[in-house]
C-alpha cells in the first residue's frame, strides 16, 4: 500500500508534524522510485550515489547528488 513512489506516508509525515514541504529533505537511492513523490510535494530530493549500489547512474532530473552520507551534515 505505501510503496514508492505512493505519496501517502510522506503527506502523512508532513501533516503530522506541521511541516512545510519545501523545508524537508529526503535522500534516496532510486532515481526511478524514491524521488517523484517528494518532488511532486515540493519536497527538496538528494540523490545518495553509492558506486556499489544498485542504482549508481541515471538521469537525476534536477535532483542534487551526494556520494559520501557525510556530506550530509
Amino acid at each position: 500500500q505505501f510503496r514508492k513512489p505512493c505519496d501517502i506516508a510522506f503527506r502523512i509525515m508532513i501533516t503530522r508534524w506541521r511541516l512545510n514541504p519545501a523545508d524537508v529533505v529526503y535522500v534516496g537511492d532510486n532515481l526511478v522510485k524514491d524521488f517523484q513523490a517528494p518532488q511532486q510535494l515540493g519536497m527538496k530530493s538528494i540523490w545518495f550515489k553509492n558506486s556499489d549500489g544498485l542504482y549508481s547512474s541515471g538521469d537525476r532530473g534536477g535532483i542534487e547528488k551526494i556520494t559520501k552520507i557525510m556530506e550530509l551534515i
